[in-house]
């Protein structure tokens, strides 16, 4: 395994950013702040958000680009950015379980999980109790994951009709 020191050279930490976004982890931290820098991390590796200076977490074209790459990426977004609907639904289209990192209102909106639940059925677990007991979004999440059914609420798992649906 290569260790790698301090980057000072900007053009030789984008040379290797490109191919190893997580290596902002080993960057000065003035170029953690360089928004070149930063992009080009996050591009290649979403979650590499993590290593970037906190002014990133809260820069939009930063955090698409990171949620985009990795829907995972989510949990390092700074401020209203997490319950931001465009970010949150760019989130959980690539990975569903990211709405487990959505803020606010995001595990009510029924598009939001409908998109995470479509992309990953198990991820019906981080949405509010309203969507765990309607009929749509769980079947949709149980079509994609038959292990889904154990979010549901318990109303809607006691319900006969519901259990003919899912059969």
């Amino acid at each position: 395994m290569v260790i790698i020191n301090q980057f000072t050279c900007k053009q030789q930490v984008l040379l290797t950013l490109i191919h190893i976004g997580s290596s902002l982890k080993f960057v000065s931290d003035d170029l953690k702040d360089d928004r070149e820098v930063v992009m080009t991390a996050v591009k290649q590796d979403g979650t590499a958000l993590r290593y970037a200076s906190v002014n990133m977490w809260f820069d939009r074209e930063i955090v698409m680009a990171a949620v985009s790459q990795c829907g995972e990426a989510l949990r390092y977004v700074g401020g209203n950015l997490g319950s931001d609907k465009e970010v949150v639904l760019r989130a959980v289209t690539k990975k569903g379980k990211a709405l487990e990192y959505a803020r606010g209102a995001m595990s009510r909106d029924k598009q939001v999980v409908m998109c995470a639940v479509s992309q990953d059925g198990r991820s019906l677990k981080y949405a509010s109790r309203d969507l765990r007991n309607d009929r749509e979004v769980v079947l949709r999440a149980i079509s994609r994951s038959r292990r889904a059914i154990k979010y549901a609420s318990i109303e809607l798992k006691n319900n006969l009709n519901f259990e003919s649906d899912i059969n």
